[in-house]
């Protein structure tokens, strides 16, 4: 039986912090599971505390989204080059509280979509004073619409709707 980090056993296995938690909701006494109240309300606050550590590092992640343009035909190209994101790179976004980090294709327009989550105030569009990120922007500016410092031409994007 699955143990607590207040030490009671509990009488399920916690699959998931809701379904736990509406389950112990729904118990109409502490006895229904040979529990003391005493052990329930630990658990309770157990459960409770890790959906509410859950929530605030959550909320602390903000997501920036953008779009880009790449050049007619150069599809296969942008994905071969980010299949092989160089190492240094990977890990300097990562470094920089960028998580989460997904790039998306509308084939029709070949506009690109970027969405992130970032921890603090950077975002990967200001990395570009690094030069990991400079030798990137140059390596793709064959391919990309660019600023003329090879930055790609970046538009935010402002969020009209979420359902978490």
């Amino acid at each position: 039986m699955p143990r607590s980090a207040a030490g009671p056993a509990l009488p399920y296995k916690p699959f998931g912090l809701r379904r736990v938690r509406s389950i112990t909701l729904r118990a109409r006494s502490a006895g229904a599971w040979g529990l003391t109240p005493a052990e329930l309300t630990l658990n309770m606050e157990w459960i409770v505390g890790l959906r509410q550590s859950r929530q605030k590092r959550r909320g602390s992640m903000k997501r920036y989204a953008f779009k880009m343009k790449l050049k007619p035909g150069c599809a296969a190209e942008y994905k071969k080059r980010h299949d092989e994101l160089w190492p240094e790179l990977g890990e300097l976004i990562r470094r920089s509280g960028i998580s989460d980090y997904s790039i998306f294709l509308d084939e029709e327009t070949s506009i690109l979509f970027a969405v992130q989550k970032q921890a603090g105030s950077a975002s990967s569009q200001d990395l570009g004073s690094t030069e990991v990120v400079q030798r990137w922007w140059k390596y793709m500016a064959d391919i990309m619409e660019t600023n003329p410092d090879n930055s790609p031409v970046s538009i935010p994007l402002i969020e009209v709707f979420r359902l978490d």
